[in-house]
């Protein structure tokens, strides 16, 4: 929000009441293993390259309430 603060004031600003803030991670380290626990069970290694890597994180700001 701190790079993109004309896009607050802009939501801020429309008619309706509120604003919506949406974060959506994808590709988050480990959540594959909650799916498949069995796979730490099979492969020990797998636990370790589970956590590798970085979520990617995009954030939506809109005006207004969910619907």
């Amino acid at each position: 929000m701190r790079d993109n603060s004309e896009v607050f004031q802009r939501a801020v600003q429309h008619p309706a009441q509120g604003v919506t803030l949406t974060v959506r991670l994808t590709e988050v380290p480990g959540l594959s293993l909650i799916a498949n626990p069995s796979k730490i069970l099979t492969n020990p290694g797998a636990l370790k390259s589970a956590f590798a890597g970085k979520p990617a994180i995009a954030i939506a700001l809109n005006p207004g309430r969910p619907k």
